[in-house]
């Protein structure tokens, strides 16, 4: 053990090197013992019986086995993996990492208030705890700028630093100065976070390469409490999660601090340090761990503490198929939940309700896990999935069950603690970030199910559920026609209900009450909306069940599915959409909206007007687009591979997953050098391509008012007569002849 203290925060370190299991036949796991013995990589190899598996029902024989060192826990296991012809042996907890698992062996948890030291600490209340003491991490932001350029830039190889900014205070001078400044300032503010917006892509790799440039050692420059040198802990990655191609940033970690990079973190801006603090605490995973990674992530790891709990271990990987099926009983069992199509238009006196956490609430009531369905030891068990017949064990609770119920509980007492009269702001604020943070999990840990490589997972579960909720909707319908209402629109685990009559009137939160009784799940009144209007589909025209925005009686506004909600929708139009929004604002019902409708569309004819000048700031028309692959893999000439190639030249490369930003220039131009401009090569002074983001205003009008009548070619034929815009393209001096841009190579215009 080794303890050194740094400022208000002591160091302590412990020896602990966690084995691994590996399951197998007697007569194959005798001689590997003996191999694996044999390797300079093992510390030690123990035999040993167990029942490592959740399914398991007879005791099995074991191997634990310890590496020399931790970090090649997962290289020795590929070894075992290998000498067993990857069939043999079934391998357990080779992926927990040894703190996750010295927490779970120590009762230990991130964040825990503790007593003792070194391998006495003991926690003095467990991780479940709902009320407890925020700890008091100081967060400081970190931005560094590069002498001479505009931030988003691509700097030169050879740029400098000009200014770094930590906290309150901005850091300027020789670089060498600076660098030693700023080393100063870290040791005398002593942040335990620091915050930055691209710091893994951008910010601490800079300072770093300027730090080495300047012949600093890492003993002379670190932003961590350890003195340790500079290396991602995870390199840079593209990935594919529910068929979107994401990109995760290189992970540079601060050995001593904490450091998030929001660019690179999926959760902060929705949970922020109370949210993340939160599931670091239940997950026992460290919070550089949970910023960088999805909920999911969280989510397993709690399935992973409950299954050592109860005695049984992780399996490296996931080696149970799915059952086999008949044609006509996938058909049955593969759908989805109940939805509604809404009446396109515009709707008063609309009420709606949504079941809190609804598949976690089924998963729970109805004892929905792996193990527990269809299990042998319940063949007459009375819970049974509607329509398929899937049955539940009633002897046992399953792991998922387990795991779920105490955050359900977690949830609704935030929730609760909320309502609380005369609650402090900055308690309220803490209490929805780690309520945003709980409905993430509980809302990946549905998904999971039918993840092909989820530890705990199983399709049939994933399917029990949803014909759980397609019975639920389906017996809840006749009840609110009973009780007055008409049903406007339907989504999975939300209604939107009207009154059938005006005159007659209805109390929703009663009827709530009266339903979560009835059905045993909570549902909850969300509000009624003064007006709420719903989106016709481009293709077909009929409603779309998820876009729509609507405005509830309180005040805030409900948007879904309009381009306020998409990344790629540039500012200028979002200023626009606002604009429209904050006037409907005014309306009290639905002939209040129909009414404004000639005002919306001259707010639409200002900001035509405005495009149409060739003024608008260019920063303000950037538009973002996620890479769907690799660069090099496009065939048809976009916008984006414009932009890509640009940055390409400028030796910027995007890799899948990543997004790039760019402004229209010409975009009939088939030249990658003329037909955008990258956002990290912007001037200021482009001349943008006013027709193309005259059609993107009224393709996001149209989005907003098609309800009314209201369609792209018809504000085109309007702006040509009220707004006359001239036929100008951007036109570089150097830009060639079309003639000559017929006959480029397949790079310039492919």
């Amino acid at each position: 053990m080794k303890e050194r203290r740094t400022g208000r925060v002591r160091r302590t370190a412990v020896e602990y090197r966690p084995p691994f299991l590996v399951s197998g036949p007697r007569e194959a796991l005798t001689p590997l013992a003996r191999r694996l013995a044999a390797l300079p990589v093992v510390a030690s190899v123990t035999p040993g019986t167990g029942r490592p598996s959740l399914f398991d029902r007879r005791v099995r024989p074991l191997l634990s086995v310890t590496p020399e060192r931790n970090a090649g826990r997962r290289a020795l296991a590929r070894t075992v993996d290998a000498l067993g012809g990857y069939e043999t042996f079934t391998l357990y907890d080779v992926d927990l990492t040894p703190p996750q698992l010295y927490h779970l062996g120590h009762a230990l948890y991130p964040f825990a208030p503790v007593v003792g030291r070194g391998p006495e600490l003991c926690a003095t209340e467990p991780a479940e705890t709902v009320d407890y003491a925020t700890p008091p991490l100081r967060v400081a932001r970190l931005e560094v700028r590069i002498a001479g350029e505009r931030r988003g830039r691509i700097p030169p190889p050879d740029g400098r630093l000009g200014s770094v900014r930590l906290g309150d205070v901005t850091l300027e001078g020789p670089e060498d100065d600076l660098l030693r400044a700023l080393v100063n300032e870290l040791a005398r503010s002593d942040p335990d976070i620091l915050l930055t917006q691209g710091g893994d892509s951008f910010d601490l790799p800079w300072l770093y390469r300027r730090a080495a440039a300047c012949g600093l050692t890492p003993a002379e420059f670190t932003l961590g409490r350890e003195r340790v040198g500079f290396r991602p802990s995870r390199p840079a990655r593209s990935f594919e999660s529910y068929g979107r191609v994401l990109h995760r940033s290189a992970s540079y970690p601060l050995p001593g601090r904490f450091h998030i990079d929001r660019e690179n973190s999926f959760l902060y801006d929705d949970a922020e340090i109370a949210g993340l603090v939160d599931a670091s605490r239940l997950s026992r995973l460290s919070l550089a761990t949970v910023v960088r990674q999805s909920p999911g992530t969280c989510f397993t790891a709690m399935e992973m503490a409950q299954a050592l709990s109860l005695g049984a271990h992780v399996p490296w990987k996931k080696n149970r198929p799915e059952d086999f099926r008949r044609g006509d009983h996938l058909v049955q069992a593969d759908r989805g939940g109940v939805i509604f199509l809404p009446p396109v238009g515009v709707h008063d006196h609309v009420d709606e309700f949504d079941f809190a956490s609804l598949y976690p609430h089924i998963m729970v009531r109805k004892n929905l896990s792996a193990e527990t369905l269809e299990c042998r030891c319940c063949p007459k068990s009375p819970i049974r999935a509607p329509g398929l017949g899937y049955r539940s064990c009633t002897r046992r609770v399953g792991l998922i069950p387990r795991a779920l119920a105490p955050l359900l509980a977690r949830r609704l007492a935030y929730k609760a603690a909320l309502k609380r009269p005369g609650i402090p702001t900055e308690e309220a604020t803490r209490l929805k970030r780690r309520v945003k943070m709980l409905k993430w999990i509980l809302v990946t840990a549905f998904g999971y199910q039918g993840y092909r490589n989820a530890r705990f997972g199983r399709i049939e579960c994933h399917e029990a559920i949803n014909a759980y909720a397609r019975a639920l909707l389906a017996a809840l319908l006749p009840e609110a026609e009973r009780a007055g209402y008409s049903v406007v629109h339907g989504i999975v685990d939300s209604l939107w209900l009207r009154p059938l009559s005006l005159d007659r009137p209805l109390d929703p939160e009663r009827f709530a009450e009266e339903m979560s009784a009835r059905f045993d799940l909570p549902l909850g009144y969300e509000g009624r909306y003064r007006w709420i209007v719903f989106l016709p589909a481009v293709t077909h025209g009929l409603g779309v069940p998820n876009r729509y925005y609507g405005l509830y009686e309180h005040g805030e506004f409900k948007l879904r599915g309009i381009g306020g909600r998409r990344h790629d929708t540039p500012v200028a139009v979002r200023r626009f959409e606002g604009e429209v929004l904050s006037l409907f604002r005014r309306a009290r019902d639905a002939d209040g909206v129909r009414a404004l409708l000639p005002q919306a569309l001259a707010r639409a004819d200002l900001f035509a007007a405005r495009l149409a000048a060739g003024d608008w700031p260019v920063d303000e028309l950037l538009i973002s687009h996620r890479i769907g692959q690799e660069p090099e893999a496009f065939v048809t000439f976009t916008d984006s591979v414009a932009a890509l190639r640009q940055l390409a030249d400028a030796g910027a490369r995007r890799g899948a997953g990543e997004f790039v930003r760019f402004v229209l220039l010409d975009r009939e131009s088939r030249s990658f050098r003329h037909r955008v401009r990258a956002a990290e090569l912007l001037t200021g002074d482009e001349r943008y391509d006013r027709e193309a983001y005259l059609d993107l205003l009224a393709r996001d009008a149209e989005t907003l008012l098609a309800p009314f009548g209201v369609d792209r070619e018809m504000l085109r034929r309007r702006w040509d007569v009220v707004v006359a815009p001239p036929r100008e393209r951007y036109r570089s001096p150097e830009r060639p002849s079309q003639s000559a841009l017929a006959s480029a190579s397949v790079y310039e215009g492919s």
